[in-house]
């Protein structure tokens, strides 16, 4: 039997960030035709009164956007992910934070079109080979620096102990390929399979996205496959990442989701992007 493709599209708000950010995410959300049917969930994090919602759904009735809503008062981004997708009656669900930008038209069906292969395990619009352990080693160079004075110095190493002794543990060593945690698209049934493990602190959040435990490695571990795909509908494999040109490589020309980190890189100096790109991809 056919596999029923009904998608909620998961689009987290935390209010303390303001409405803009919203209008924005919206805005681009009407401007690019999905190119498939959803629902469209929209989860409020921050929600300290009933107040603090009113522009949000004021905006939304002014496009007449048909769309349902959830208010939590507080918690991770991926916690907030986790319990929307519980309520969700979809068999997949794509997943965008605050800084969300859709690029593209037919931007939905180039997430679910991928999903025709049950070998699929996890569509995301961007990734990186970025490790949380080896950046420590990678921005800082190893040797003492005289010209810093004792008290950097003296935090740059604890830095180094901290993260050879602890943080090697719990993340792989650069390249660490994995996909971020903006803008992918799971069956929500295996999504729910990693809500046993708690992502209730912004470290856990790291560890999810690229620890060892993360959610590329939960899904290699299943034999099922891990994809970024790129405003042309183009996927690529893990090996491949790098030139899709979809995260601080090049001008992230094929980017089909931006978000902060896409758009810092987009708007830093030539020396800081190549640093970035080091960093994400290794030397260039």
């Amino acid at each position: 039997m056919k596999e029923l493709r009904t998608i909620t599209v998961i689009h987290l708000i935390w209010i303390p960030y303001g409405v803009s950010l919203f209008k924005r995410f919206i805005d681009s959300y009407l401007g690019c035709s999905a190119g498939n049917e959803h629902v469209l969930l929209l989860v409020f994090n921050g929600v300290n009164n009933p107040s603090d919602t009113m522009e949000y759904h004021e905006y939304m009735k002014a496009f007449n956007i048909s769309y349902t809503s959830v208010e939590f008062r507080e918690g991770q981004d991926l916690e907030c992910y986790f319990k929307a997708s519980e309520r969700s009656p979809s068999s997949y669900i794509i997943l965008l934070n605050s800084f969300s930008v859709i690029l593209g038209r037919d931007w939905l069906r180039k997430f679910i079109d991928q999903f025709s292969d049950p070998a699929i395990g996890v569509v995301g619009a961007t990734a990186s080979y970025q490790s949380y352990y080896s950046s420590v080693y990678q921005k800082h160079p190893t040797n003492w620096e005289g010209a810093r004075g004792f008290l950097y110095n003296f935090r740059k190493y604890k830095l180094f102990i901290k993260a050879f002794f602890y943080w090697r543990i719990l993340f792989k060593p650069f390249p660490n390929p994995h996909l971020r945690t903006n803008a992918f698209m799971v069956r929500r049934e295996s999504f729910l399979e990693m809500k046993k493990r708690p992502v209730n602190t912004k470290f856990k959040a790291y560890q999810f996205e690229n620890g060892r435990n993360s959610l590329t490695n939960f899904y290699l571990a299943k034999g099922l496959k891990v994809l970024v795909v790129d405003k042309y509908g183009k996927t690529f494999e893990p090996t491949e990442w790098k030139s899709s040109k979809t995260f601080w490589t090049d001008n992230q020309e094929n980017l089909l989701v931006s978000d902060n980190q896409t758009t810092l890189y987009a708007d830093a100096s030539a020396t800081e992007k190549k640093e970035m790109t080091r960093l994400a991809w290794g030397t260039i």
